[in-house]
């Protein structure tokens, strides 16, 4: 059985125990979730072949554990230890096992490096915002307000502990001004306010970014207007001439040298993609010029068996021609001599 989180990725495989029972056959499995999760999925991989599927029991036991944070840098692979494993193996590491590792390792480096960024700004930005911008630590509060009722509401069933968290934060918020126990009809108004104070907020935003946009486009037109009176110097007016040609030439080499830097770093990216593409190719290339002289070699070495087979077989032919020549000349000998004794018999 496997087990998925709520966002599908794998978590674990679980092997079942086996349990004689009679003419039924029963499986028990027992899984341990190493940190607290809010949903779930399992995947019996063994269904294919069966026609149906009975749930006996399922037992749960929750234990209180001490609270994670929700984000930050996900577990990352010790490559020491993949190194030291490779190490002990017999086998050479192949030059593209060694590049992965390479780019895992830098990949790694460089999450840390900027998760632990991030981590200062927001703590400087939350130092610097707690005098200037009082809704941002409200909303910050909110946050903090909202993780610890989420984990109040997984650790223990009493659902007063998530409206004392709620009130001691906005207790906290409030600057101490709400004391003791907030009944939820105050914090429900108190959320409101809250909310529509951040409604309002993003909508002043959005104002104030169309009209930010809407004032560049109208200094654009001006300049575009200003640069159109520029270009039509008064007739007669030389120096008015030159200037406009000085700033006509300033400009157009400043966006030369622009776009001459841009088209040195496609270049540079280009050349960097082809220099990798022709690596493999030579790579490959060298595998199959390799692969290639093998085949030759094994098929001069058949060729010179071939060859050798041959030789002996004209050999053992030759022997044989010479065993029969030599058998033949054995036969008419003795038939001449045979003769030979007839006829002093017989004279």
């Amino acid at each position: 059985m496997e087990i998925y989180d709520s966002k599908g990725e794998y978590l674990m495989t679980v092997r079942g125990q086996k349990e004689e029972d009679g003419q039924e056959m029963l499986y028990r499995k027992c899984l341990t979730f190493e940190s607290s999760l809010p949903a779930c999925s399992l995947k019996l991989l063994s269904l294919a072949s069966k026609g149906c599927l009975k749930l006996y029991s399922l037992q749960t036991s929750v234990r209180r554990v001490d609270p994670v944070p929700t984000h930050g840098p996900k577990r990352q692979i010790d490559m020491v230890k993949v190194r030291e494993m490779l190490s002990s193996m017999s086998a050479p590491v192949p030059e593209n096992v060694q590049h992965l590792m390479q780019t895992v390792e830098q990949y790694q480096e460089n999450q840390s490096s900027v998760w632990s960024d991030i981590q200062q700004q927001v703590a400087d930005s939350a130092v610097k915002n707690t005098s200037t911008a009082p809704m941002a630590g409200l909303l910050s509060m909110l946050a903090r307000a909202n993780d610890m009722s989420r984990l109040a509401g997984r650790e223990s069933t009493d659902s007063n502990t998530v409206t004392d968290a709620m009130s001691k934060m906005m207790s906290s918020v409030c600057g101490g001004q709400v004391a003791g126990q907030t009944s939820g009809e105050d914090l429900y108004n108190s959320l409101r306010g809250i909310c529509r104070n951040v409604s309002q907020m993003r909508v002043d935003e959005k104002r104030e970014m169309r009209k930010g946009r809407e004032d560049e486009e109208e200094m654009g037109e001006k300049e575009s207007a200003g640069m159109e009176k520029e270009l039509q110097p008064p007739l007669g007016d030389p120096k008015t001439a030159e200037k406009l040609e000085r700033r006509l030439v300033a400009q157009l080499e400043a966006l030369e040298e622009r776009m001459m830097g841009r088209l040195e770093r496609r270049l540079d990216a280009i050349e960097t993609h082809l220099e990798l593409r022709l690596n493999r190719i030579e790579a490959i290339v060298e595998n199959l010029s390799q692969k290639c002289v093998e085949r030759q070699k094994r098929s001069e070495n058949l060729a010179r068996r071939e060859n050798q087979g041959n030789i002996l077989q004209r050999l053992a032919d030759a022997k044989e021609d010479e065993l029969d020549v030599s058998r033949e000349e054995t036969t008419s000998g003795t038939q001449f001599d045979d003769s030979v004794s007839d006829t002093g018999q017989s004279s």
